[in-house]
């Protein structure tokens, strides 16, 4: 039985509902017709959603392993890949960490064109890693994902080092 996507899918479960149900209470610096609580509840009903997804794949895909596998005893799961391979989910996790930390001090658009840059090397295997395609690509959607919530929602983000 393969165990990590069950576990993955019942964390970001839990965390959704958590964030789904803790964004009531960002209060609103502006007056907007969508209050500050509409992105993070957007973000965690998709994030439920697809966890959801997730977890009954991972169960479908390990029953049909239990029916057709023979046990494979005394060995656990063998990790292949390079270095950033074998412990994306780690690398992902302290990414995470990293963005939350830096967001104030650096800004939106810095901080989340660094971790998308980060982010899409440690999504892509060793041999297909665009390194300037992934660095274009960040910083456009960062710069208009910033746009979008200030022109669009109104909502000002944190400008930090390019503000």
């Amino acid at each position: 039985m393969k165990w990590n996507d069950i576990i993955s899918a019942l964390v970001l479960i839990v965390v959704s509902i958590v964030v789904f149900f803790a964004s009531d209470r960002l209060e609103a610096k502006t007056r907007m017709d969508i209050g500050p609580d509409f992105m993070p509840k957007l973000v965690a009903a998709l994030t439920f959603l697809l966890s959801s997804l997730l977890l009954a794949q991972a169960v479908q895909r390990n029953m049909a392993l239990r029916a057709h596998q023979m046990p494979d005893v005394g060995r656990g799961p063998v990790r292949q890949g390079d270095l950033i391979e074998r412990y994306a989910d780690w690398i992902s996790l302290l990414l995470i960490l990293a963005y939350t930390i830096v967001f104030e001090p650096l800004g939106f658009v810095l901080s989340t064109t660094i971790f998308l840059f980060l982010q899409f090397i440690v999504m892509s295997r060793s041999g297909e890693r665009r390194y300037i395609r992934f660095a274009l690509v960040a910083g456009v959607v960062s710069t208009a994902s910033y746009y979008v919530f200030l022109r669009l929602f109104y909502v000002f983000l944190p400008a930090g080092l390019l503000g």
